[in-house]
């Protein structure tokens, strides 16, 4: 893929050298032959001949197509750069991975632990509260057989519990 891309790219630099050349124009200047005009009336300085420089521009399809050919180019070898990036040798790349593995541990570990810490709490409220031991913990609370009526409506008036 990189053959193919360098090659039309070389075709586009030819195909622009070939524009800018006399064979075809004979009519026009190449590019690197443009310069300023040297002689003005009022004397400058090297700054403000660098700053007056202007070159004759290229018609407008020539400077397009010249426009485009350096984008293609930045857009290549950006490319190219990035394309090179190996995470597997990056450090940067392998501690942030790092780091990632173990937030991921981490906070699977948490979960499973609260999960854990819930159901055995569950498990303990369950038999703790199941019917038997309700039914058991109110049969508690009920006066004896053996007792005597008087003393358990006694104890209910008072108010008072009748188990002993």
């Amino acid at each position: 893929m990189a053959d193919t891309q360098e090659k039309f790219l070389q075709s586009k630099i030819d195909f622009l050298k070939e524009n800018n050349s006399r064979k075809h124009h004979p009519n026009k200047r190449r590019i690197s032959e443009e310069r300023p005009p040297t002689r003005t009336k009022v004397k400058q300085t090297k700054k403000q001949n660098k700053r007056c420089e202007k070159k004759t521009p290229l018609n407008e399809a020539g400077e397009k197509f010249f426009l485009k050919v350096k984008t293609d180019c930045m857009v290549y070898h950006v490319e190219r750069k990035l394309g090179s990036h190996d995470p597997a040798r990056c450090t940067k790349c392998q501690r942030k991975h790092g780091k990632l593995i173990r937030n991921a541990f981490l906070k699977n570990n948490i979960r499973k632990l609260t999960k854990d810490m819930t159901d055995q709490k569950i498990d303990e409220h369950l038999l703790k509260h199941n019917t038997v031991s309700l039914i058991a913990n109110l049969a508690a609370g009920l006066p004896r057989p053996t007792e005597s009526p008087t003393k358990i409506w006694e104890a209910l008036l008072a108010g008072g519990n009748c188990a002993k």
